[in-house]
Order: structure tokens, then sequence, then C-alpha cells
């Protein structure tokens, strides 16, 4: 079964928009991805991504070494920083919201309405707050949800990429394997409510931190969820929207576009 991205995705006449939640350990990687993978589409001839990075944390020395930043970044928004570089480096005029994203969403994201945001990505630590966004995200009208949103979630060595619809994209027609929605990492974990979310809180010392979460799973998992979300833009179509992997037994497991499958999660599609 496959899932074509929704054609004006394709050739659009100004760049995709994309909120990015997070700009730590996972979404740093996952920003630097998304500017190279905007450029490599202009290159190609698309008008590239438009990018709005969400973030209200400031870099602390335990992020040193683990996240994309470095001394000099001391105590300034990751966000600020991460996109004030990547602006720099490829010559984007990309902007930032140093806000917490939380389930009363404000009118405008970094100074864009909902309407006009065609992507999320969610790259938070805590349960609570990936539930509270999509659970403001989901109280919208349909004409201002993103039409994707892609979630990275990962524990100390190992995690998931799950990229889910907001809303039914249309398929091409007489196309009987095409699949319209595809489940968000909620209705495959509606038990992640239920999650203890006690190694989220603030680490004291690196050593610390690397006890949660080694030192290459952030940007393992954010290699591999983005190669998904490239391979959605240039081929135009995907049959496995998602994955898991573990760093430490070099295992990467993917998520197939079958309703068998989504079903042994205990999701049954429309």
């Amino acid at each position: 079964m496959r899932h074509y991205i929704e054609q004006k995705f394709l050739n659009p006449v100004h760049p995709v928009t994309i909120v990015v939640v997070g700009a730590g350990g996972t979404g740093s990687q996952v920003l630097t991805n998304l500017a190279k993978m905007s450029h490599s589409l202009r290159q190609l001839g698309h008008p590239g991504l438009y990018i709005v990075a969400v973030d209200d944390d400031t870099v602390s020395e335990t992020n040193i070494g683990r996240q994309a930043f470095g001394l000099g970044d001391l105590g300034q928004n990751k966000a600020s920083i991460l996109i004030s570089r990547l602006n720099a480096y490829f010559g984007t005029d990309w902007t930032i919201d140093p806000i917490r994203l939380e389930k009363d969403l404000p009118k405008a994201i970094g100074g864009i309405s909902w309407g006009y945001v065609d992507m999320l990505i969610t790259c938070v630590d805590s349960a609570k707050a990936r539930i509270e966004i999509l659970s403001g995200i989901s109280a919208l009208p349909d004409n201002e949800k993103p039409t994707y949103h892609l979630d990275f979630g990962n524990r100390k060595k190992s995690g998931q990429a799950i990229l889910g619809t907001l809303k039914p994209v249309s398929q091409p027609e007489g196309l009987e394997d095409a699949v319209d929605s595809l489940p968000t990492v909620l209705d495959l974990f509606p038990h992640i409510a239920d999650m203890d979310d006690e190694a989220d809180l603030p680490s004291c010392s690196t050593r610390e931190a690397l006890e949660k979460q080694d030192l290459f799973v952030n940007s393992t998992l954010a290699n591999l969820g983005m190669d998904l979300f490239w391979t959605l833009f240039r081929q135009g179509y995907i049959e496995i929207h998602g994955g898991f992997m573990s760093v430490n037994q070099f295992t990467a497991s993917p998520l197939h576009i079958n309703f068998a499958t989504w079903e042994r999660f205990g999701y049954k599609a429309a």
C-alpha cells in the first residue's frame, strides 16, 4: 500500500511551511537536515522549505556535545542560535518563536497563521508536551490544520519516527492501493498518556544526561526520519511511514502502510 504526497507540495508556488517544535537533542539534528533538504530541493527546481523553529529553552553546559551547540552558545535560546546559523550557511530566511507550545495554541506561530502551516514536526522529550500540542492541533478546523505530522521520540538507545496525516490527503484516481490517511503517533500509541515523564526532568551534568539519552541516538533517529521525509518529496509517495531503531542493536524496523499492521497496534483505519 502507498500514500502519495499532496500534489501541491510537489510543485508549490511558495516554499512549504513547516513548524518544528523542539530544538534540542533530536530537534537540532532535524533542523540541520531540513536545511540540507531545502537546499537540495531548490537545486532540483522546487522552492524549498520555510521553517519556524519553536523552543523556549536555552543552551546549558549539559547540552554541549550531545546537541548541536558549542560553549559560545551558553545561555542563548536554542532555536535562535540554530536558525541564525542555518540562515547564514544556506541563505534562508527562516524564523523562530521562542515559546513553549501547549494545548491552547496561539493564533499565529512565528508570525504565521496556522492555516498557512503545511506540516508539523515534533521533537519533544515529554509525553505530556506531545499530547498537548496534538490536542491543540486537533481542535483546529480542517482548513487550519497542517497536513502532515512527523513525530520523533526516543529513549536511551532506541527511538521511533512516525509520519501521520492530520487530515485526509487526496490520492491519485484509480489506484486501489493508495491510502489517504496515515495514523499519527497518538493513534498508534494512545497509552503514551500514561508514560512517566520522570526521565524528562533536566539533567544536572553531562554524565547524567548521557544516562538518559546516549550520544548518537538522536542523530541516528533524525537521519532515519528525515530520509523518510525526503523520500516523500523526492519520490512522491511512500510505502513506509515510520519505523523503530536501536543504536546498540544496529537495527531498524519499518512501519509499513498496512491496515493489518496498524490493527496490531490497536488502530483500525476508517
